[in-house]
């Protein structure tokens, strides 16, 4: 069931768009290979991809577990990205 998204909900997954974009292009320039998504997380991706093209399209509304896969999502790109720059990985927050 679809339910109006807030603005958070919009601007957070364009934002994990755009860095897990980054992410992916570091990686390749790092690691001179593409960056392989683990398979517990297609099916968030797909998920996520869904709701951020949804947005695009003008359709301002958003599912439960679109809203999970976008934090599960945020959460490895973050994860990622403190890796390949030998970082801690810190855990993200959020609020409810």
């Amino acid at each position: 069931m679809l339910i109006p998204a807030s603005i958070d909900d919009i601007e957070l997954s364009l934002a994990v768009e755009q860095r897990f974009i980054d992410v992916c292009g570091t990686y390749q320039r790092l690691k001179h290979v593409q960056l392989t998504i683990p398979k517990d997380l297609q099916a968030d991706l797909t998920l996520w991809r869904r709701s951020v093209v949804r947005f695009r399209s003008g359709d301002m509304r958003v599912s439960p577990d679109e809203r999970k896969s976008l934090r599960r999502i945020a959460q490895w790109t973050l994860d990622v990205n403190c890796e390949m720059r030998n970082q801690p990985k810190q855990k993200l927050v959020w609020k409810d």
